[in-house]
């Protein structure tokens, strides 16, 4: 046994098993699976006993087998791979014919091994991690993760000869075709600031435009930001984004940008560095400005240290009364001027004059500001409400009126892939929420699961979230979201 695991590591490329380590996970049976370990890093999740090939080195017939897909790789080593019913999803070879490929071809099943070994963890494919210019004066990948640096486009270009930046940059060869810009791996969650309930005379108002309300599957299409020094708007940061998916039906009906008005604009990997000097320090507002914040993280491979002020949950606070907080109910109710709804800058323009009327409102109820921040330290515990939802388990209720789901109506369609549904409509009802089964003009959010979300990407939409659309499109407070992002909401 151990002969063969030596051989195998011999071919697998020594920066890979850097980042995680090959170990034989015992069984009853004379068949033991050699399995991939490695601890989470920054870039990627825990690797836990990611089986990577199943070896039987005594008894009769020994054998090593690989998945199934690799057939014909092995055979044109001439191993001489064979399946059993059994087990249809490796295909084996003899541990005769295994080495003898490792004395006549080491090199050829050295890249084959290698490639099982990548293909096995299923990396997700990125443009670069911003690290491009060093890389090209290296002539190498210099990312810490090598395993998960496998899926870098740019990696790819760099080993084809492609260089297309730094002291190495190859304008002749370059081909727009070819290159796939540097984008950031939108599943790392970049630290960022806290939310905080203060009324800072600096600041800055901030607002995106997005194609969805997910930052791993979605895009920024338009930045709104309002710059404003002792109480006074100082500076404007706005512009629309090119996004590399196009807009749909939807999204343009919904905020009027349309294919052809962002097709001369910048990539997002072009205007993050000139936002990110124009936030510097300051701290953030915005109308539901969590879901902006997750897209800045998102885009970016800096950590977003801003603090942030919610005026939606300011105004779940202050105005009570009213059954709906969304930025034009609060427009409306506060008779606020604006330039339309839906487009970054006019949305800025309106937050910022709500965020005034949010600090009188506070001083009015409450008297001073320093009253109104330490009310937020007491959450509330409420059973009136709850005798109406499903019938699920009611056990440890503790509404938090902070929390954006809170008195929402949620919908969920698709299978869940952290959670049961069953629990996941519990965590709504503990936070105070309320669950249906069927998409309704009472419904303020329906969550998709993963499944489903990924549907929606490559086209595909359910009869609920068709309804939903519609609805969002006449004025109803609707949204929809992901299985991520609920968590995100709940901060689970």
């Amino acid at each position: 046994m151990e002969f063969y695991i030596n051989i195998i590591m011999n071919l697998i490329y020594p920066q890979y098993l850097k980042n995680a380590t090959l170990d034989i996970r015992e069984t009853k049976t004379q068949i033991k699976s050699l399995v991939i370990n490695s601890p989470a890093t920054p870039y990627r999740a825990r690797i836990s006993n990611v089986v990577f090939a199943k070896i039987k080195a005594d008894g009769k017939d020994p054998f090593i087998s690989f998945r199934s897909s690799y057939f014909l790789d092995f055979n044109t080593l001439h191993m001489h791979p064979y399946q059993i019913n059994s087990d249809s999803d490796f295909c084996r070879v003899s541990l005769i014919n295994f080495t003898l490929a490792y004395q006549k071809n080491p090199y050829e099943l050295s890249i084959l091994l290698n490639q099982i070994f990548i293909d096995t963890l299923s990396f997700s494919s990125f443009g670069c991690c911003s690290r491009y210019n060093e890389c090209s004066d290296a002539l190498n990948c210099l990312h810490p993760d090598q395993l998960y640096a496998t899926g870098c486009y740019y990696r790819k270009n760099l080993e084809q000869g492609l260089v297309f930046y730094g002291k190495n940059k190859k304008t002749e060869e370059a081909d727009d075709n070819m290159y796939v810009p540097a984008m950031i791996d939108k599943s790392i969650n970049n630290k960022k600031g806290k939310s905080i309930i203060d009324f800072p005379n600096d600041y800055i108002v901030m607002d995106f435009e997005t194609t969805g309300l997910d930052r791993t599957f979605d895009e920024i299409i338009e930045i709104g930001a309002i710059k404003v020094i002792n109480g006074e708007v100082s500076d404007v940061f706005s512009t629309l984004i090119n996004p590399d998916e196009e807009i749909d039906e939807f999204i343009t009906d919904l905020t009027g940008i349309t294919n052809d008005m962002v097709a001369d604009a910048p990539k997002i990997q072009k205007v993050m560095p000139n936002l990110l000097k124009f936030l510097s320090d300051y701290t953030i507002v915005g109308h539901n400005i969590g879901f902006d914040i997750n897209f800045l993280c998102a885009n970016t491979t800096q950590d977003i240290n801003n603090n942030f002020i919610n005026t939606l949950r300011l105004c779940n606070k202050l105005y009570k009364d009213l059954q709906h907080h969304r930025l034009r109910d609060m427009v409306q109710y506060l008779n606020i001027k604006t330039k339309g709804s839906h487009r970054a800058i006019a949305d800025c323009e309106a937050t910022l004059v709500l965020f005034n009327e949010c600090k009188k409102e506070a001083i009015r109820q409450y008297d001073t500001i320093d009253n109104f921040i330490k009310s937020y330290g007491k959450k509330t515990k409420n059973y009136k409400r709850i005798d109406y939802i499903n019938k699920l388990n009611f056990d440890n209720i503790n509404i938090d009126e902070s929390n954006l789901i809170y008195d929402k109506e949620c919908v969920f369609t698709g299978k869940l892939e952290r959670i049961r549904r069953e629990d996941a409509m519990q965590l709504v009802v503990n936070i105070g929420g309320r669950v249906s089964n069927n998409v309704t003009k009472r419904t303020n959010y329906l969550i998709l699961g993963n499944n489903d979300y990924c549907k929606t990407i490559k086209g595909g939409k359910s009869n609920k979230q068709k309804k939903a659309e519609q609805l969002k499109l006449k004025g109803q407070d609707i949204e929809i979201l992901s299985e991520q992002t609920f968590y995100e909401l709940l901060s689970i």
